[in-house]
């Protein structure tokens, strides 16, 4: 099972240290997804990760870092889809870098037929709310897992699980068909044990 980890929504003092702390202890792809949505934030965070890690890292703003940081890839949000040749914009960064992945995330069940972004091949989609939320009061899970379970067997891209993922609900995720977890509240809920959730749902993954 894949595993992919959000980052906090805020920017903290110590985040880098944090973060360089899951990439040594073995993570392979971290989304990067802040609530400011400022270039200059963005660009110090990168800027203090070791270079590298910056292959294992995907940005939701901010596109024209990968570049400079020579990142894995990019996900697209919903405000971003909304603007103008925002289609052609991604095909041309697609163009200057061919192996940056491209994601995007699916509310409904009928969009997880999806397969591409305009000319842009998508690499994966995540699904949420897959589980009850973890850090959210009142979020709770969108699908049946039967209806889930008959939407993925027929997947033509990795689908990956995103919502009150834990532990303890790998192993379910995987049952259902999905091709990997995201975390995030389950992460960093409880900042003074994020390494020790990371390594638990790390070796989950690893089982199967």
């Amino acid at each position: 099972m894949q595993l992919i980890c959000f980052s906090q929504s805020r920017y903290l003092k110590d985040e880098s240290k944090q973060l360089i702390s899951l990439f040594n202890a073995g993570l392979k792809t971290l989304h990067i997804q802040k609530k400011d949505k400022s270039k200059r934030r963005l660009k110090a965070l990168l800027s203090k990760l070791p270079k590298e890690y910056h292959s294992r890292i995907v940005i939701h703003h901010a596109y024209g870092l990968v570049f400079k940081f020579k990142l894995k890839g990019i996900h697209l949000t919903r405000k971003e889809k909304a603007k103008r040749f925002s289609k052609l914009k991604i095909f041309f960064i697609k163009l200057l870098n061919p192996k940056l992945t491209i994601s995007l995330s699916a509310h409904s069940l009928d969009k997880l037929s999806t397969t591409q972004y305009g000319l842009v091949k998508l690499n994966y989609l995540f699904l949420s709310p897959v589980f009850d939320s973890i850090s959210k009061r009142g979020h709770l899970a969108a699908f049946a897992f039967k209806d889930i379970k008959v939407h993925l067997k027929n997947k033509k891209l990795p689908v990956i699980a995103l919502g009150g993922v834990s532990s303890e609900v790998v192993s379910q995720a995987s049952l259902v068909g999905f091709s990997g977890v995201a975390i995030a509240g389950f992460l960093w809920k409880q900042k003074e044990v994020f390494l020790n959730n990371f390594k638990r749902i790390k070796h989950a993954c690893a089982e199967l």
